[in-house]
């Protein structure tokens, strides 16, 4: 291959580009944006899918691409930009907020009233 590194990263090296990128958070923004915009799609397709993917998000770890196809294909989403949602929204990162939003959200419409 031409644009490959001889030696490749090691574990710990492809979880630290994962957690901490490599140039700047905002290129990486931009990188995704960018591979959203060239989709081959209507843009109503691929608004569907980053909408559904960061649904999907919301969902416990494990179900996202699961909830992300099942709803791209009901609302006849993109599932390249659903993937590309739900990767970029269920992060580390933001993980831990979003568990935190599900647990108060849960907590208002059950009116604090957790079993037991």
């Amino acid at each position: 291959m031409l644009f490959r590194r001889r030696e490749p990263d090691g574990l710990l090296e492809r979880v630290r580009t994962y957690l901490w990128p490599r140039r700047s958070f905002s290129r990486s923004v931009q990188y995704f944006s960018k591979r959203i915009l060239r989709l081959n799609a209507t843009p109503h397709s691929v608004a569907a899918g980053v909408a559904a993917g960061v649904f999907a998000s919301f969902f416990p770890l494990g179900a996202h691409f699961v909830v992300a196809a099942v709803l791209c294909w009901m609302i006849a989403g993109n599932l390249v930009a659903a993937a590309l949602g739900a990767v970029f929204f269920g992060n580390p990162l933001t993980s831990p907020l979003l568990w935190g939003a599900s647990w108060e959200t849960g907590k208002l419409l059950l009116h604090e009233r957790l079993p037991k």
